[in-house]
């Protein structure tokens, strides 16, 4: 399966949407993923580099700004998922 050019996918399907829109939705898209991945590979819980201690991991604050950001753009996006 090929690389998808998620900024001219979402070109294709959103065509009034400005470049700035486009990129800054790809980009929101990309950390969403790597969070996720992070969130998946880790777990929500994770130890502190330094001590040790159980904390939430701190890709969930990455992974929900990235996903309202998406949410607040509003663009088509199908198939990018």
């Amino acid at each position: 399966m090929g690389e998808v050019d998620t900024v001219a996918e979402l070109r294709r399907q959103n065509p009034r949407a400005t470049p700035a829109q486009l990129q800054i939705y790809a980009d929101s898209l990309t950390d969403y993923r790597a969070a996720q991945a992070n969130i998946a590979e880790y777990g929500t819980i994770v130890n502190h580099p330094r001590t040790g201690a159980p904390i939430p991991n701190p890709y969930l604050v990455i992974r929900d700004k990235a996903a309202a950001q998406i949410l607040r753009l509003r663009l088509r996006a199908d198939g990018l998922w």
